[in-house]
């Protein structure tokens, strides 16, 4: 199974949400992945397939979201930290040593790292979901063509 990734904050966010009815879950399975030759597929099990990768592109989408919210918290206690570093400052200290001590400060540092890798995360997460988002397509317009050629077999003629 694959599951929400969430901080003690986003998860704060998922019990909100769940709280107020909504269903929000994890995806119970192997994620979908087309054929080499969907037009193989019987229609059925293609449809099935259509329905498991719209259920997974949801679910990808779902992590973009709490990625953004984790990115962005972890920015904002990032630049409150280096505020209190720069307010707390010595008299007479440049702008450029106190910078300078920021970029040095482990604690700076930690913050800076968490907020790089909720970035990175994001991005990873997103570019799966455009991928899925893709191959979502091509299933569907598998099914259109299926049925434009049924249609076009089936019209009355007079």
């Amino acid at each position: 199974m694959i599951e929400l990734s969430v901080t003690p904050y986003t998860d704060e966010l998922l019990k909100a949400l769940r709280n107020q009815g909504m269903r929000i879950n994890n995806f119970g399975f192997t994620p979908p992945k087309l054929p080499e030759d969907i037009t193989e597929m019987d229609s059925t099990d293609l449809m099935s397939l259509f329905s498991l990768m719209t259920e997974y592109n949801t679910f990808l989408l779902m992590q973009i979201a709490f990625a953004k919210i984790d990115e962005e918290r972890l920015n904002k206690v990032l630049e409150k930290a280096e505020a209190k570093y720069l307010i707390e400052a010595p008299k007479g200290e440049t702008v450029a040593k106190t910078r300078a001590k920021i970029l040095l400060d482990p604690e700076i540092e930690k913050l800076a790292d968490a907020a790089a890798v909720a970035g990175h995360y994001r991005v990873l997460i997103e570019n799966m979901q455009k991928g899925v988002e893709e191959s979502t397509k091509v299933a569907s317009r598998e099914i259109t063509r299926r049925n434009n050629n049924f249609n076009s077999n089936n019209r009355f003629t007079t």
